[in-house]
């Protein structure tokens, strides 16, 4: 007799912060797949999906203890680049806010989605503050850091900025950036790898990367290509 394997997640409660965004919202639905039981968080006032959702706000602090209510697992997937100036202050105080929440609320994983970033080298200023997230969400709730790279599909900021260069100009000056490297990863590998994350032990940083590396140039002479 062929007893079937169950799925590591089924039937646990999981929380995903910033679950109506473009990594949240195919993480919810994947877990849920999982056979996980999944609240979305954001500051929307509910999800897309029609899932349990909790309206919260990470900087005020309204909502956190209400969405973590119970989990056994949170996905930290918030960042405020998109906020504008001072974007780095909001994570640091979204990231402590967060971890004061999740040790009351008696969470037992926590898994962040970061930026990947090279060693021994001086940092962008967004690529600095996912990394003190990180490093913060590590020493106060045993965090599971995931630093991935350009995640590629519909929706994704960094890809939906080369497809909008790539789609647009048929020349430009090129910024220095566009010779830097990244690894970059497909969507559905990175919420395959994410849905797997709670059963690696955490408190530590691990990188989610494809296996080309790439520099943007590259890729936007691909995408143009395409």
């Amino acid at each position: 007799m062929t007893v079937p394997r169950k799925d590591p997640l089924a039937d646990t409660r999981v929380s995903v912060i910033g679950g109506t965004g473009f990594i949240g919202g195919r993480l919810a639905l994947a877990l849920l797949r999982a056979g996980s039981k999944v609240t979305t968080a954001s500051r929307a006032r509910r999800s897309p999906a029609g899932l349990p959702h909790v309206s919260c706000d990470l900087v005020s602090g309204e909502g956190i203890d209400r969405a973590l209510e119970g989990a056994d697992v949170a996905y930290f997937l918030v960042h405020s680049m998109a906020g504008g100036q001072q974007f780095a202050e909001r994570e640091r105080v979204a990231a402590e806010q967060f971890s004061a929440a999740a040790r009351r609320q008696k969470v037992g994983r926590v898994v962040y989605l970061g930026g990947l970033y090279p060693s021994g080298q001086a940092l962008s200023e967004h690529l600095e503050s996912r990394r003190r997230v990180g490093l913060t969400l590590i020493e106060r709730t045993g965090a599971l850091a995931v630093r991935a790279g350009v995640v590629v599909g519909a929706g994704s900021d960094s890809f939906e900025i080369i497809h909008g260069l790539a789609a647009r100009l048929p020349a430009m000056i090129a910024p220095r950036w566009l010779k830097s490297r990244c690894q970059p990863i497909g969507v559905d590998d990175a919420i395959q790898a994410l849905v797997a994350a709670p059963t690696v032990a955490g408190a530590r940083e691990v990188d989610l990367a494809g296996p080309d590396v790439l520099t943007y140039r590259a890729m936007l002479l691909t995408v143009a290509r395409i």
